[in-house]
């Protein structure tokens, strides 16, 4: 399935899909929403491998912060988190290596 949207754009970034949450309560440091992956593993069988979550740190008016989360499924177990971009660009990833 492809997801477009034509603009009359030639040098800047277009949102083709946004994924809105809302809550019936009052919204907390916490809220987010996330774009799952799943995959059928085998017959009958499907599992969420790859999750991507957009989460608040702070919930304050006009200084809202939001962290990007990867989350990965590893030997079976549920998608766990295994990289965060923090609201001011830092990096943490459960491991850190570099391969040639």
């Amino acid at each position: 399935q492809t997801v477009r949207r034509t603009t009359s754009a030639t040098n800047t970034v277009t949102p083709v899909l946004q994924l809105d949450s809302e809550s019936s309560g009052t919204p907390a440091n916490g809220i987010g929403v996330s774009l799952e992956m799943a995959v059928e593993t085998a017959a009958g069988n499907t599992e969420i491998g790859v999750v991507l979550e957009a989460v608040t740190t702070d919930v304050t008016s006009a200084s809202e912060d939001f962290d990007f989360v990867v989350k990965t499924m590893a030997a079976g177990a549920t998608a766990a988190e295994r990289m965060r971009v923090k609201s001011d660009g830092s990096v943490n990833a459960s491991e850190f290596r570099v391969t040639n």
